[in-house]
């Protein structure tokens, strides 16, 4: 120890040789001492390491080495970094050679393999280089040396896998020094030396391995270098020119992915330094791709889509950037003519797929290149590139792009071209994308117009860009060789122009050049005539002048189609186009417009009439859009006034009616001038109609000119007979100009009566124009005068009833007991007070009415009842109720009109408040009939099976107001009845009357069974002479057979077997026959016939059809005389025959026993010799009767004039002027035939058509209000009468309106009306026109029925629209139905009440339509699933059909259901929306859009759109199985557009919650495509939104693409200023990203898309990705990441 110590001494004194011997003896004294303590050993070596004498430090140094590490005690390397620490500047570089030699023997005694080492700032600082590297600044350049040195010596062995341990082993300290901000920050000097060392490593290596080696590290730290700063900048180029010249010394061809990583490499440093504005460097760049190029041209060529995006942004470059890339550009396409052979040209692109992309920025430079140089160089390119010719996309896709790295702009660029491949391939996506982008850029544009109510929003417009690779795919798809597309490009491009302005001067070029290739194609010969993109490109001209400095271009452009030299029809055609371009420069091209209008033509030439056209049709849109300049003009108007040309007339005349019109010019004043000039009405149609516009003016000041305003009136009563149709329109519209009270004032006014002589007039020259005969032949009119008088008998048959008149009730009293019942109640009228009576005398008349009603009444309850007892008959006392039901109607009314008001208000108060507990009165009735039926008191059978019954009768009651389950159990009771083992026959009569009651509420549930059940149990009680039971069996399959065949449970065939069985039965055919079962049986039969006819039933045969029905039944009566209760045989025939007449369905002009079955119904009621027949038949007469009379006719029969004499119809006609229009209308449809007051000839009177009685009731439709009248009952006699003829759907379609319009008026009687048009057969029997005619009126026809009735109609018509279809026409029509559907439901679940007529918030009817609106979303066969443009072309759908724009025809029908399904889901409770977007059978996509496009309309808050995340992230549900990739991608993007329109905090913070859910979810892949999306969709909302204004910067549109644009969209979205306030959320971002892809990688999942097809290569690609990330937004990382980004470079 004292050896020790003294040897430590002598490292003090000031000698070198001494200092190394006293060290040696310091290592010789540790060696000899074994137990010398280990601190002190430690101790001793450390003194000697840091004793500050570089001799004695160096000695140290090698003896470390040499030493034995157990001799030392501390790692040897642990001492040297400590000594290194304290180290002054002149001991450091021994200590740094120190560590030197110990990491080489290090690595020289590794000879494993070596990975990568861990991505984390901590392993990148803890490597020793980097340690040394940090502790003292004097150990950089020995550290870097010795590297150098380390490298050098690892190039030169022989082993060839030395080299890449070495390098394995010093890359942490490698880029930690090349990409450590903070080190560069600190030492700027190091990174540019390390680099340069590199350089001249792999220039002087002679190994042409270790230069790829070498080369390739290089390559792969360039795309990380920093450019922000003059010495970054420089450190940068330094780096180039390094990589450049390693490059040039290699010996051997370096590998193609050195080279294209290479390229890639420097594409993106050219977009990110032309950012920054280096133009020396970016210089440098373009000449290192240059001289990629010149030796390997197929590595270069894929990034010809990133030249062209470096060449729009023109701002950027100056002119000797200009001219290197174009010269480069042209280089590549010299290769791509020319085919050579260079590098790996299997990735290089087709011609086809980089002329589209190229065209724009040529045309670009070419047009408005700064210097002649760039011009000349443009050109030059843009020969090679026409050259090439347009061979459309290829299949040659560049995906392989990304393995190269390229990320920022770059990367937008390589998106930009793939989404060109996707679309070019795909017309059909290509049209819909750019919809999408066209209806995006609508609503900039409208949202931009808005704001510019002052100067800094005119300039904030004006500053708006569009995104350069949506720009470049835009101008690419207007070269497409499908004219739709090209077409619909160029709407996009006009929407573009309109949202940025100075974007005009881009496109013009593009425009022009596309205008020449049409040109030269027409004149070619290749086609006949101009094409329609020929036009529309002619139209979009002047649409590029919108900014001020677009203008000049323009307005040269158009001044060479207006030269003289020019032919006449492109001059008429420029002439349009200046005229255009004046609108949309905002009138700053006026002066040039007057001009070229005043001198378009030479003096003394007289001009081709299209230009003389051309020029009339510009002072015309002068006139109406600014018609004070237009003033200016007025001699050009006389100059064409006088025009030979009738066009030019026309043009002229509308121009001074549009002047007229705007007061400008005083009408009298100058319809002076122009009729000395046009005196007459001219003989050409279109100026004829021009001058009876002109007369319609002077109804602004006919008061004051009334002698010229009454000529004017009369002159256009005379054009409303013209022959031409344009004329007579006009005219209507002229006479519509001066108002009635006007015409009044002056005497002037016709009656009104001619004004429906007019719409006659105008009913026969259509059918005169269109060829159609007249109205009918003299044999149908005889035939229809004959079938209305047998009508008409029926009218005197209820005084037969009564045995004479009922007027009188002291009279009709004394002759009851002989009068029937039914009679009485139906027809009884107390006398009305005369007319012209005092009102105190109708008072007494009105109190004595109700005094004789109530007579009539007591009287009536004293006589015996008209039916049997309920108990034996259900049936017939519910028929009873009918009868007496309207009696009380009539008795209700006369006390009414006896009562004050106040008693009468009074009244209706208590019966309101008696009936309000109406759900628990029928709750009482239905639980102790219940109970009776059950037995549970043990009642009389008679009584039980009265309750048995009367439960049937009571079902539908029930349904409504206990809902359906009680119903279903009331009727599976009466089913176990009628079903029961050894059941009394009575017991089964009584079940089954009432299953027969119940039927309405049974439905069509049940109804096949229980039909076949029926049929087998009828025949068996038949024979076993049950007659009651067989009876009762007889009504139910009448019930059910009809109620199924209108719910189409039941077939043709059904019904058909059905009334051949009851026929056979009402014959008497059989062992047992009973006169209550033929009744019964032919009853049946004639009901179920009627019934099933008014359902669209067509009888298979013609024993089936009506007229052999009536036959059958007039020989029962005869043949049922001599059975047991012949009585009840008659009834029945009497009520079949009474229900097949009041049907409507048949017509006595076409049935030969129409006139005997209502000649037999009175007999059997009047005449028959046993007064019990005449008692049960007077019943179904008096009905027919009865109804004949409500209804004005048995069957609606053309001409028929049963309705005109109803009382009602007289009172409300009287309500009306007799010298009004509305009532010759109405009489006119009353008649059947036109009732003009001055056409009193029957000759003139001519029977209505179908057209004739539609346009009646269109009018009445119009009209303010309607008299209390049956309107209802006249639209079903109509409908009958035209249903099946010829313009039969045209008065379907006239009534659906009249329904809309005046149905909610219940005097109307309208309501009777719609439960015919709206039934399932009825719906499908209308044609395709009538269907969306009903549709679109949905709501307002159901407003005039009954809440429960309106929903039941509802579910049926939802049910026939969303039944399938089966061809394609078929499926279109659906569509149509469809929408029209949902937009009826939107208006229906509306809180406006007005809008649905009166349809209040939570009604029954609401409650169907959100019912329906549920089951067709659950539908994807007819709901499907929505595209990537849904929710764009959706939102503008519905923009524009609320505006009543025709932008709507940029979606597709599908788009259009969509926006509308999306406005019905915005009218639900949140609530009940809530539940319907969480419903497991929804498909995800669809949740996701109709979840997106709420929160984005602002009626959903973000929580809505947890849900389909939830989806997402899960993969799916357990109710709707596993999520499709297709599925995931389109909810993805949904869910990423929506999330953009949230704050950008909240957006934040949805995007760190979905890359933290990436590791625990079970759906990674799906969860990282769903941030994807976010980023993408969140970077182009704040591109849009920031200081430069980018709009549609979203390029990640095919689904699945998301991932692949974040190397692009991520760098945009954190250039956001929300981003760049919060260094923090940056950092926690890219940490969880790259976590996120670390667990895809550790569980093999894919970054959404398809599955991947090996693990290496989707590890590789995660890798790939990651670092494109890292790399475009390195600017902004904090220094983890990029620790991160060395271990993937």
């Amino acid at each position: 120890m004292a050896a020790l110590q003294a040897h430590l001494e002598r490292l003090r004194v000031p000698l070198p040789a001494l200092q190394r011997a006293a060290v040696t003896g310091v290592f010789d004294a540790i060696a000899r001492t074994p137990g010398l303590a280990p601190a002190a050993r430690q101790d001793a070596v450390s003194q000697c390491l840091q004793c500050g004498h570089p001799a004695a430090v160096e000695a140290a140094v090698q003896a470390l080495s040499q030493a034995e590490t157990k001799q030392l005690g501390p790692p040897p390397q642990d001492l040297l970094l400590a000594a290194l620490a304290v180290a002054p500047a002149a001991t450091a570089p021994p200590l740094a050679n120190g560590l030197l030699q110990l990491f080489a023997r290090q690595v020289a005694a590794d000879s494993g393999p070596t990975g990568a080492a861990p991505a984390s700032a901590a392993v990148w600082r803890a490597h020793p280089l980097s340690k040394a590297l940090l502790a003292n600044p004097a150990a950089a350049q020995p550290l870097l040396l010795g590297v150098a040195r380390l490298l050098s010596k690892a190039a030169d062995s022989a082993d060839g896998a030395s080299l890449d341990r070495t390098l394995a082993a010093l890359q942490p300290f490698l880029s930690l020094v090349l990409l450590d901000p903070a080190l560069q920050l600190q030492r700027p000097a190091l990174a540019p030396q390390l680099h340069g060392a590199l350089a001249r490593l792999a220039c002087c290596v002679p190994s042409a391995s270790a230069q790829a080696v070498l080369l390739r590290l290089l390559v792969s730290h360039l795309p990380a270098l920093r450019l922000q700063g003059a010495d970054s900048q420089a450190a940068a180029s330094a780096a180039v020119g390094d990589v450049m010249d390693a490059l040039e010394s290699c010996a051997e061809e370096p590998d193609s992915s050195i080279i294209g990583a290479l390229a890639a490499g420097l594409v993106c440093l050219c977009h990110e330094v032309a950012a920054v504005q280096a133009a020396a460097l970016l210089r440098q760049l373009l000449a290192a791709l240059s001289h990629l190029a010149s030796y390997w041209p197929g590595l270069v060529a894929p990034h010809g889509a990133s030249l062209a995006l470096l060449l729009v942004k023109q701002q950027a470059l100056s002119s000797a950037e200009t001219q290197a890339a174009l010269a480069l550009l042209a280089r590549l396409l010299q290769h791509l003519a020319e085919g050579e052979p260079g590098g790996s040209s299997g990735s290089s692109p087709q011609p086809g797929q980089l002329a589209p992309l190229l065209l724009l920025p040529l045309l670009q430079h070419v047009a408005f290149g700064g210097s002649k140089d760039v011009k000349q160089w443009a050109a030059h390119t843009l020969g090679l590139l026409r050259h090439l010719g347009s061979g459309g996309g290829s299949s040659s896709r560049s995906e392989g792009l990304a393995a190269f790295g390229l990320h920022g702009e770059a990367a937008a660029a390589q998106a930009a071209q793939q989404l060109l491949e996707h679309l070019w391939q795909r017309p059909l996506e290509a049209r819909h994308w750019l919809a999408s982008l066209r209806s995006s850029l609508a609503r900039s544009a409208a949202a931009a117009g808005a704001g510019t109510g002052g100067g800094s929003g005119r300039m904030a417009r004006e500053q708006q860009q569009l995104g350069s690779g949506t720009l470049l795919v835009l101008c690419a798809l207007l070269q497409h060789p499908d004219e739709a597309v090209a077409r619909a490009a160029l709407r996009a491009a006009a929407a573009a122009v309109e949202a940025a302005p100075l974007l005009g001067l881009t496109l013009l070029p593009l425009l022009l050049h596309q205008l020449q290739e049409q040109v030269e194609l027409f004149l070619s010969g290749k086609r006949q005539r101009p094409s329609h993109l020929l036009l529309e490109l002619l139209r979009a001209l002047p649409a590029m002048g919108r900014h001020p400095a677009t203008l000049p271009f323009v307005l040269r452009t158009l001044q060479q189609l207006l030269s003289p030299d020019a032919p006449e029809a492109l001059q008429a055609a420029g002439l349009r186009l200046m005229c255009r371009l004046w609108q949309a420069s905002g009138g700053r091209a006026y002066p040039q417009l007057r001009a070229v209008v005043i001198g378009f033509a030479a003096p003394g030439q007289q001009p081709d009439l299209a230009l003389r056209v051309a020029r009339a049709e510009c002072l015309r849109d002068t006139c109406l859009a600014d018609p004070d300049r237009a003033v200016e003009l007025v001699g050009l108007l006389q100059e064409c006034l006088s025009d030979e040309a009738p066009a030019v007339q026309a043009i002229a005349l509308d121009c001074i009616a549009l002047l007229c019109e705007a007061d400008v010019l005083e009408f009298y004043a100058t319809w002076r001038v122009v009729h000395r000039q046009l005196p007459r009405l001219p003989d050409h149609p279109a100026a004829a109609a021009a001058w009876v516009r002109l007369l319609g003016s002077g109804g602004l000041d006919a008061a004051v000119q009334p002698d010229a305003a009454a000529a004017i009136i009369d002159a256009l009563w005379l054009a409303a007979g013209h022959e031409a149709a344009q004329v007579r329109r006009q005219a209507y519209a002229s006479l519509a100009a001066f108002s009635i009270e006007t015409q009044e004032e002056i005497a002037a006014l016709r009656p009104l009566w001619h004004f429906a002589a007019l719409l006659r007039r105008e009913q026969q020259q259509r059918r005169q124009a269109a060829g159609l005969p007249g109205p009918g032949s003299s044999r149908q009119r005889k035939q229809l005068r004959q079938a209305a008088a047998e009508c008409e008998a029926l009218s005197v048959l209820p005084k037969q009833l009564l045995g004479g008149s009922s007027a009188s009730a002291a009279e009709l009293l004394q002759r009851l007991p002989e009068v029937p019942v039914a009679a009485v109640l139906f027809f009884y009228a107390p006398p009305p007070p005369p007319v012209n009576a005092s009102n105190a005398a109708a008072a007494v008349a009105a109190r004595q009415a109700a005094a004789d009603y109530l007579a009539v009444f007591r009287e009536v309850l004293r006589q015996p009842p008209m039916a049997a007892a309920a108990e034996e008959d259900a049936g017939a006392a519910t028929e009873a109720l009918g009868t007496w039901a309207a009696f009380m109607r009539r008795w209700l009314a006369a006390e009414r009109a006896a009562a004050k008001q106040q008693e009468a208000d009074a009244q209706q108060a208590a019966t309101d408040a008696a009936l309000r507990p109406l759900p628990q009165l029928v709750t009482a009735v239905h639980t102790a009939l219940l109970g009776i039926a059950t037995g549970q008191d043990q009642p009389a059978a008679a009584l039980q099976r009265a309750a048995l019954a009367a439960l049937g009768s009571i079902a539908e009651v029930v349904r409504v107001a206990m809902g359906i389950s009680a119903a279903q159990q009331l009727v599976k009771l009466l089913q176990g009845r009628l079903e029961q083992q050894q059941a009394a026959p009575a017991d089964v009569a009584a079940a089954a009357t009432g299953l027969g009651l119940s039927c309405k509420a049974l439905g069509s549930g049940g109804s096949g069974r229980l039909h076949q059940l029926l049929t087998a149990q009828i025949s068996q009680a038949a024979l076993s002479s049950e007659a009651a039971a067989a009876a009762a069996f007889c009504t139910l399959l009448r019930a059910v057979a009809a109620t199924g065949f209108a719910a189409s449970a039941l077939g043709s065939s059904d019904v058909s077997s059905s009334l051949r069985l009851l026929l056979s039965l009402a014959a008497g055919e059989g062992p047992a026959t009973d006169g209550r079962l033929v009744g019964a049986a032919a009853a049946a039969a004639g009901s179920l016939l009627a019934s099933s006819l008014q359902h669209g039933f067509a009888p298979a045969a013609s024993e089936e059809g009506a007229d052999a029905v009536l036959q059958h039944l007039l020989s029962v009566p005869e043949a049922a005389a001599k059975l047991p209760h012949a009585a009840s045989a008659k009834h029945g025939v009497a009520a079949g025959l009474a229900a097949l007449l009041s049907s409507g369905t048949v017509d006595p002009a076409a049935t030969p026993h129409f006139k005997a079955a209502v000649g037999m119904l009175e007999r059997l009621a009047l005449q028959d010799a046993d007064p019990r027949t005449r008692g049960a038949c007077a019943l179904p007469l008096a009905s027919l009767c009865y109804g004949v009379k409500r209804s004005g006719g048995l069957v609606a029969a053309r001409g028929s004039s049963g309705g005109g004499s109803s009382s009602g119809v007289s009172k409300g006609l009287q309500q009306l002027p007799a010298d009004g229009v509305l009532r010759p209308l109405l009489e006119s449809l009353l008649e059947g035939r036109w009732e003009l007051p001055g056409e009193d000839s029957e000759g003139q009177q001519e029977p209505l058509t179908a057209a004739d009685a539609a346009a009646l009731l269109r009018c009445a439709a119009a009209a303010p209000r309607l008299p209390a009248m049956p309107h209802g009952s006249l639209g079903l006699r109509l409908l009958r009468s035209f249903g099946s003829a010829a313009g039969g759907e045209e008065v379907k379609q006239a009534l659906v309106a009249l329904a809309a319009a005046h149905g909610i008026q219940q005097q109307t009687g309208l309501a009777s009306l719609v439960p015919e048009l709206l039934p399932t057969r009825a719906f499908l029997a209308a044609s395709g026109a009538s269907q969306l005619c009903l549709l679109r009126h949905l709501p307002q026809v159901l407003a005039a029925l009954p809440d429960a009735e309106a929903a039941r109609l509802l579910l049926q018509v939802a049910g026939v629209v969303s039944s399938p279809a089966s061809a394609a026409a078929e499926r279109h029509h659906q569509r149509m139905l469809l929408l029209q559907l949902l937009r009826s439901l939107a208006a229906l679940l509306s809180a406006d009440a007005s809008a649905t007529g009166g349809t209040t918030a939570g009604s029954a009817l609401q409650g169907a339509a959100a019912g329906v609106l549920e089951g067709l979303l659950l539908q994807p066969r007819l709901m499907p699933t929505p595209g990537p443009y849904a929710q764009l072309q959706a939102a503008a759908a519905e923009r524009a059909a609320s505006n009543g724009s025709a932008a709507v025809q940029l979606a597709s029908l599908a788009d259009l259901c969509w926006a509308a399904a999306l406005h019905c889901l915005q009218q639900l409770p949140p609530a009940q929306r809530d539940t319907l977007l969480q419903h497991p059978v929804l498909p995800p996509a669809t949740a996701a859009l109709a979840a997106a496009a709420l929160v984005a309309a602002g009626v959903a808050d973000a929580r809505t759109l947890q849900h389909p995340r939830n989806l997402v992230l899960q993969g799916g549900s357990p109710a709707g199985g596993r999520l499709a990739t297709g599925q995931q991608d389109l909810a993805a993007l949904h869910l990423g557009r929506a999330v953009a329109t949230l704050a950008p905090g909240v957006q934040q913070q949805w995007l760190l919650e979905v890359l933290e859910a990436c590791k625990a979810c079970a759906n990674p892949g799906g969860a990282f495509q769903l941030a994807a999306c976010i980023v993408a969709s969140s970077a182009a909302a704040a591109a849009a939104a920031g200081e430069d204004p980018q709009l549609a910067a979203e390029l990640a549109v095919p689904a699945g693409s998301a991932v692949e644009a974040l190397p692009f969209s991520l760098p945009r979205l954190l250039a956001a200023p929300a981003w760049q306030r919060n260094s923090a959320s940056v950092a926690l971002l890219l940490q969880r990203l790259a976590l996120a892809v670390q667990h895809l990688a550790g569980c093999q999942a894919p970054l959404g898309g398809p599955a991947p097809t090996s693990p290496g290569s989707v590890v590789d690609g995660r890798q790939v990705l990651l670092a494109r990330c890292l790399l475009g937004v390195r600017e902004a990382m904090p220094p983890d990441s990029w620790a991160m980004l060395a271990s993937l470079l």
